[in-house]
């Protein structure tokens, strides 16, 4: 069966994050460690990522827990500037994206989807996306491959689907997607994946 329509997990296969990248610095200007914040903001992470706390309640958690001397811009700054492009996968996306319209699927907060959108205008290339913050459930959940069926109005089997975490590919596969699990040491593997389907 063709493929009509893919769907791209963000993190860890079309950008990497790392926190240790910036937290640090943050860190050194307040009388928490890094491993503290670091703690402190995972605890949070799910509730931002499923909109069950806006955004403006997790910077005001987040900077009554670190406390005085860390502005607000300092925060943001240091809780986005965590990314940087998988080129190898980039230069595949850019011909996927002409072949069948495609789609961001990523478990992410509405700060992360709003600055890597902003920052790295390749996005625009994706029809659009499926976000965990804004449909409240997130990857491995049924709940959110159930909301891209929906709207994407495809049968499973015509999506192929892109992501680095194994529960959640293991979900798509049992929903009927057409999957690859990323590895970012093979980007090979996945341009196979691609071509077998038509798609580069």
């Amino acid at each position: 069966m063709s493929i009509r329509a893919c769907l791209f997990d963000i993190g860890n296969v079309l950008v990497t994050f790392d926190y240790t990248r910036t937290f640090p610095a943050l860190a050194a200007q307040t009388g928490r460690s890094y491993e503290e914040i670091h703690t402190h903001l995972a605890g949070m992470s799910a509730s931002l990522e499923t909109g069950l706390i806006t955004s403006e309640e997790f910077i005001g958690r987040a900077l009554d827990f670190i406390g005085e001397g860390v502005t607000r811009a300092a925060f943001l700054s240091a809780f986005t500037e965590i990314f940087d492009p998988v080129v190898p996968v980039w230069e595949m996306v850019q011909t996927v994206c002409r072949r069948v319209p495609s789609w961001l699927f990523s478990n992410t907060s509405e700060l992360h989807e709003t600055w890597l959108l902003r920052r790295y205008p390749d996005f625009s290339w994706f029809t659009g996306g499926f976000y965990s913050w804004r449909l409240g459930v997130m990857k491995p959940d049924p709940g959110m491959y159930q909301a891209a069926l929906a709207a994407l109005s495809l049968p499973a089997q015509q999506i192929a689907y892109v992501d680095d975490l194994p529960a959640n590919v293991e979900t798509g596969r049992a929903l009927g997607f057409q999957c690859h699990l990323f590895d970012h040491t093979r980007p090979e593997a996945l341009r196979e994946f691609l071509a077998e389907r038509d798609l580069l």
